[in-house]
């Protein structure tokens, strides 16, 4: 006889809940009643339906082991058959032909049986309930999650750069591009900190008192250099001007404090060169000496990857 290679019995079950109707898959929700238990009081009409139901089920599980497909691993398919057309036979005797009795008196005859003559037959039921009823709950719950509105999550938010990288960014829209035309020595600086870039020139133009106290208060000597004609010193002011920083205490605090409110910034000057007047582009530089001081002071290092001298 042709044996079903499915070792899990849980395939074949899932057969047998395909082969119900509505009704008989209720009965299967509803909770099985206790041994020994009192039975519920219904009507002719739902003990009929009920005997129908219980019929209904065994005659579905039976089909499926007639294909020698296993429904019970403790169980031999040909042994569980066996049990269900016994209850088959016996509801159709309290329902049918000349020994059919009232509804509920049908019913009643049932449970004797089950607890007397048919009682190894009736707990081979119980025990194909108890499985079918567990594989439906699965089924009913999936189907059920099935049907809620799936939640969409927002994708994290990117990760902040850090000042490294934006300055890194910034240099690789710069360097190299072309400069002013002229042999006027021109500087300009981006200085990273907190996020944003700020920038800077050596036009001479005046910067803020906080800033020129920042600045020439961290060095030791200011020989051939002034802080207007610095392009470093003008970022750092654009810097402090938009922080709106009103004493260089406080400006000094936020840059060098316990913890500094804006520590690792970083900075890069570029000149622009070239062979002639008229063919200049932005070269990274070295800071110089004086900003090399005050830089160091304030806790901003300096990009100096590839510069020149």
């Amino acid at each position: 006889m042709y044996r079903d290679t499915r070792p899990d019995p849980a395939a074949n079950l899932q057969s047998v809940l395909r082969g119900l109707t509505d009704d008989q898959k209720d009965y299967l929700r509803r909770p099985a009643p206790q041994p020994g238990a009192a039975p519920q009081q219904v009507t002719d009409a739902e003990a009929l339906a009920e005997l129908a139901v219980l019929n209904g089920i065994a005659q579905r599980a039976a089909a499926e082991l007639r294909q020698d497909r296993l429904l019970n691993e403790d169980s031999l398919p040909d042994t569980l058959l066996q049990h269900l057309l016994a209850l088959s036979r016996e509801i159709r005797r309290v329902t049918e032909g000349h020994e059919m009795l009232a509804p509920q008196a049908a019913r009643a005859a049932l449970r004797n049986w089950a607890r007397g003559d048919g009682k190894e037959h009736a707990l081979a039921f119980h025990d194909l309930r108890t499985r079918l009823a567990a594989v439906l709950a699965t089924q009913d719950a999936d189907a059920l999650a099935a049907q809620q509105p799936r939640v969409r999550t927002a994708p994290p938010p990117p990760a902040p750069r850090s000042n490294a990288e934006i300055l890194r960014d910034e240099l690789a829209e710069t360097i190299g591009r072309k400069a002013p035309n002229g042999e006027h020595a021109t500087v300009k600086a981006i200085l990273v900190i907190g996020g944003r870039a700020y920038r800077g020139r050596n036009d001479g133009s005046r910067v803020s008192q906080v800033t020129y106290d920042l600045v020439t208060r961290r060095l030791d000597r200011l020989e051939k250099w002034t802080p207007t004609g610095c392009a470093e010193v003008h970022a750092l002011d654009a810097f402090v001007v938009d922080r709106n920083f009103a004493t260089e205490a406080l400006a000094l605090a936020a840059l060098t404090g316990a913890p500094p409110a804006y520590p690792d910034g970083w900075i890069a000057a570029m000149d622009a060169r070239g062979r002639t007047p008229d063919a200049r582009s932005w070269e990274k530089r070295l800071p110089c000496d004086n900003c090399r001081q005050w830089l160091a002071a304030l806790g901003i290092q300096a990009d100096t990857r590839g510069a020149l001298s």
